[in-house]
């Protein structure tokens, strides 16, 4: 999930609406909060807080926000020459506008439960001149070494520390 989306579905599920009057407890005397509902027994919100929330998320939509580490790897040294061997789904694309995308992380022609295998084949074969490798795919016991040096040269693997 892209940053923004994380950002937006923070706002939308945590920023606070919703009104709430007070009710002094008769047994303790302590005064407690309590939501405050309208005659069908729905929740009513603050205008005011529910323009504060629209106004955070439309100025979110503006902002300039960084891509996703790998998303920005990929982007740069382009997928062509980037061997991905993670669990993600989709990944975050440049357009040649200057926008970007969510699109699918498979190889057309590839299941995508094989797409890590794919990858790493590209990889060791030479076709591919650099890995990345998350712990989800080398949880599995994969090894980036080759029994053949590619003709191409030699190639560069990015993993997490362990």
């Amino acid at each position: 999930m892209a940053l923004r989306e994380t950002l937006v579905k923070l706002i939308e599920n945590c920023f606070p609406t919703a009104l709430y009057q007070e009710v002094a407890d008769e047994i303790n005397e302590k005064t407690k909060y309590e939501p405050l509902l309208n005659d069908a027994g729905e929740q009513i919100h603050s205008k005011a807080a529910l323009e504060l929330k629209q106004g955070l998320l439309d100025r979110l939509l503006t902002l300039q926000l960084p891509e996703h580490p790998l998303d920005q790897l990929i982007n740069h040294f382009g997928a062509e020459n980037v061997a991905e061997m993670t669990g993600r789904k989709n990944r975050l694309v440049k357009l040649s506008n200057g926008d970007y995308a969510y699109r699918p992380r498979g190889i057309a022609g590839v299941p995508q439960r094989q797409t890590n295998l794919h990858e790493l084949q590209n990889f060791q074969g030479g076709r591919k001149r650099i890995a990345i490798m998350s712990e989800v795919a080398a949880g599995g016991g994969d090894f980036l070494h080759s029994d053949v040096a590619p003709s191409t040269g030699s190639g560069a693997s990015i993993s997490p520390p362990s």
